[in-house]
């Protein structure tokens, strides 16, 4: 696990990582596994064929010029319908937005990693996981005479027992569908869940999640979402240019306008202030406990709301900023904020913490508090 905080730190964690064929995703931290939208209900699950085959009964035309299973997945994929496959993007950039993109959301975002050697479409690995989702018979002999019967090819046992309980994922081909400007704009494909094979031998309904091929998991702590968000703004990635269809214009153009007011009450607890002066300097430190996760940009306008009360009485104020009472247990701070009165004696003011953009205040944040507070859970 990694943490960044900018996109500068998140291309460089990307070219570490990524090499040879890389798939990425980018999601929210509170799914724990990345699962297909199919696995995540039992009922779906257990009638993974009937919802295959209902879809194309509903929407006839929207399928009338398909013929393979995979082709007939991606289709339903693109309408939300539930299914086994997994949405990838080769373009580390795009799964860094799907990571960031709802910055209301106080989880952080994630964004996985994964080098794989991509299969194509036609191979007899994805032929039978995308065979297997509409189909309700998983007897082995049952199988076998669906593949021959779809595909004129034999498939023999042990490549079933093989194929079928191991992920595959396709291999991004720039000449699909290029009517599709959400497809093309997002560089995306997909990894196409496996099912689970029974201690009996027999194969299982159950369709597993992507774990054991995790490269790497890359960690935007929601503090920073806010900003990469941003970033990834001025380089024309946001949603606009992620769902080109005109409503999601409209989307992006209130999201990006829209006034949010950041000094609220009771988002915030000074859990402990020390007198630090010196004979020549009224200096002050406290400790900042945050009542629910903020954005950057609000901490700092908090860290500056709470300064502006002292600035009559002190010509220095540290404030060190805790995500939760566990982290200001374990001293493990967001970032820590510094404000020097600009006409102290230079002979009085301590060394600035960090940078500052304004002269006054000074800034300093942890690249690793989001790590470092999984660490402290695990050693409870």
């Amino acid at each position: 696990m990694e943490q960044v905080n900018n996109l500068s730190q998140f291309k460089e964690v990307v070219q570490k990582h990524s090499t040879g064929e890389t798939y990425y995703r980018g999601q929210l931290s509170h799914y724990t596994d990345i699962n297909s939208s199919i696995s995540r209900d039992k009922g779906y699950v257990l009638n993974e064929d009937k919802i295959f085959n209902e879809s194309v009964l509903i929407m006839p035309k929207e399928f009338e010029h398909i013929h393979e299973p995979i082709d007939y997945l991606a289709k339903m994929q693109h309408y939300n319908i539930p299914t086994r496959l997994i949405d990838m993007t080769v373009n580390p950039l795009i799964a860094l937005f799907f990571a960031v993109e709802n910055v209301d959301d106080e989880n952080d975002g994630i964004v996985y990693i994964f080098n794989k050697n991509g299969e194509l479409k036609n191979c007899k690995h994805v032929r039978l996981l995308s065979l297997l989702a509409k189909i309700n018979d998983y007897t082995f002999s049952f199988i076998q005479k669906k593949f021959e019967e779809h595909y004129g090819e034999i498939i023999t046992i042990p490549e079933i027992t093989h194929y079928s309980t191991k992920p595959a994922f396709i291999k991004y081909s720039q000449n699909e569908d290029k009517t599709n400007i959400r497809i093309t704009n997002q560089k995306g494909t997909f990894a196409i869940c496996c099912n689970e094979m029974s201690p009996n031998g027999t194969l299982g309904q159950n369709i597993m999640p992507l774990v054991s091929d995790i490269k790497v998991k890359i960690r935007i702590p929601y503090e920073y979402k806010k900003v990469v968000k941003q970033e990834l703004d001025n380089i024309g990635i946001n949603k606009a240019f992620i769902y080109p269809e005109l409503p999601s214009v409209g989307d992006y153009v209130r999201e990006k306008y829209k006034y949010r007011n950041y000094v609220k009450e009771n988002i915030y607890t000074i859990v402990n202030t020390k007198d630090e002066s010196t004979g020549a300097a009224k200096r002050l430190s406290m400790v900042v406990v945050l009542e629910k996760p903020q954005q950057i940009e609000q901490i700092k306008v908090i860290c500056k709301t709470i300064i502006n009360g002292y600035k009559k009485s002190q010509d220095v104020v540290w404030i060190y900023i805790a995500k939760s009472g566990e982290d200001y247990k374990n001293t493990n701070w967001i970032m820590r904020a510094q404000w020097i009165r600009p006409t102290l004696n230079e002979m009085f003011k301590p060394l600035p913490i960090g940078n500052s953009q304004d002269g006054e205040y000074y800034w300093d944040y942890s690249e690793d508090y989001s790590v470092r507070s999984d660490f402290y859970k695990t050693m409870s």
